[in-house]
């Protein structure tokens, strides 16, 4: 006969089970992203009985009932009150278990350059990833890397100066790919003051951090332009939306044999958005041109609901 679940055990399941009761009966908030109450008018799917209430609260109101402290001058509808009630029972605690110091605010794996403007959990992605693209580079013996969808650019800052890389960002949004340039020029003029030594010690939990290779001066190559899902690899690039003032978009892959000298390239893209991921894999999984492929998604709801090729 098999042993009864050890009585922390039945309670976490017990948890788990009430949890995903809770977030069945609310699906339509729970897969919903902020901005989609905006663009797709999520509001009016809100219960009726809610609606005037969060209206008309003031943000000191609105932090009161997410806090579990009320508050005058708002009377909440009782639906809303048990939701949010049920919402505090059901979470897990906060904190690390065992009483764990907390993490170090500040990823010790990058180079103190490399960490401006990113926040922790993105310092941790933009290290593994990279890591795992130099480990293709040297098995596939292919130094030059396109980065889809690069945003800000930093991750292709880490590939090209932290590890040496040939890098080509393309983006399609021209605002992020010029605040991504400038990010690259202030960075080459702090390592013209420091040499790129710069790091060594730090202070996430007042231990110093591991040392750190000095920096490369080789910044990446940033093309502005965008991904067409149902073009064939060799005319991927459609131009930025909206256009910016500089030139027409090219294909970084150069042509048929690959990058620009006929060599192969990696191709990587971090939080490749929606359709984007998928693209990158029909595009280039079975491209001559590229020697491999490390993608990483989100935003799976986001998928286009058309049929893809």
């Amino acid at each position: 006969m098999a042993a009864a679940p050890h009585p922390a055990l039945q309670l976490e399941q017990r948890r788990a089970a009430d949890i995903i009761r809770l977030l069945t009966l609310y699906r339509p908030l729970t897969d919903a992203f902020v901005i989609d109450f905006f663009t797709e008018g999520l509001w009016e799917q809100l219960p009726p009985a809610w609606q005037p209430a969060l209206a008309t609260a003031t943000p000191q109101q609105l932090a009161g009932l997410l806090g579990g402290r009320g508050g005058p001058g708002v009377a909440w509808p009782l639906s809303l009150l048990a939701f949010a009630a049920a919402a505090r029972a059901l979470a897990f605690p906060r904190g690390c278990p065992g009483g764990s110091p907390r993490p170090p605010c500040q990823s010790s794996h990058l180079h103190p350059l490399l960490r401006r403007h990113i926040k922790p959990k993105k310092q941790h992605e933009i290290q593994r990833l990279g890591k795992l693209l130099q480990r293709l580079s040297q098995a596939t013996g292919c130094e030059r890397v396109v980065d889809v969808g690069a945003g800000q650019g930093h991750l292709s800052r880490f590939l090209a100066f932290g590890l040496g890389l040939s890098v080509t960002a393309m983006e399609s949004e021209s605002r992020l790919a010029a605040l991504a340039q400038r990010f690259d020029q202030d960075l080459l003029r702090e390592l013209e003051k420091t040499g790129g030594k710069l790091g060594g010690l730090g202070h996430a939990q007042h231990r110093p951090n591991p040392p750190h290779q000095p920096l490369t001066p080789w910044a990446p190559r940033h093309v502005p332009g965008r991904l067409d899902p149902a073009a064939p690899w060799g005319e991927l690039l459609l131009p930025p939306d909206p256009p910016g003032p500089g030139p027409a978009a090219q294909n970084p892959l150069g042509g048929p044999g690959g990058s620009e000298d006929g060599g192969q390239v990696l191709v990587t893209g971090l939080h490749a958005c929606g359709d984007l991921s998928p693209a990158l894999l029909r595009h280039f999984a079975r491209s001559p041109a590229v020697a491999a492929v490390a993608s990483v998604g989100c935003c799976y709801m986001k998928l286009s609901a058309a049929p893809q090729p």
